[in-house]
């Protein structure tokens, strides 16, 4: 389980595929001469995570404790018993760069994002009821993450 924040997450992953890069990108030798390695970079980007930990609650304040969020949790429920499904993500991005001298450079950029179209449920109703038998709606999906998306663009840096 990753216990990074995501912001510090995405970075460790793009140092981690920048040194996997680094250190095989001399192997397939007749690759190499077909495409510049110079001005090619490729960040593939792997996110994987077990489910989040979810807690059944009844709906209603039972201790007439008055706080919002509720969190009265059914009897005999503990703490983080369910959790959402494991989230799982292939992002890819390659750039073609021009030099065009100095730090000038033009870029060819195609990105994509969710590249498995998997569906990632994020949230998951966690409304119990307050009876012993669940709620018909309790356990489904209530967020998902984004389907697959494509970008492509032409930077000119300097």
């Amino acid at each position: 389980m990753n216990h990074c924040p995501p912001s510090q997450n995405n970075e460790l992953n793009e140092i981690a595929w920048q040194k996997w890069i680094e250190r095989n990108k001399d192997r397939d030798a007749a690759y190499r001469k077909k495409v510049d390695p110079d001005t090619l970079a490729r960040a593939p980007i792997f996110t994987f995570s077990s489910g989040r930990p979810v807690n059944a609650l009844t709906g209603i304040d039972e201790e007439e404790s008055r706080a919002y969020p509720l969190a009265s949790r059914p009897l005999g429920f503990g703490r983080n018993m369910f959790q959402t499904p494991r989230f799982v993500n292939v992002d890819f991005r390659i750039v073609k760069y021009i030099p065009y001298g100095g730090k000038r450079r033009l870029d060819f950029v195609a990105e994509a994002f969710n590249l498995l179209n998997r569906t990632n449920v994020t949230a998951i109703n966690a409304i119990y009821g307050s009876d012993v038998v669940a709620l018909r709606s309790f356990g489904t999906a209530t967020n998902l993450g984004p389907p697959r998306q494509m970008r492509f663009s032409i930077d000119f840096e300097f």
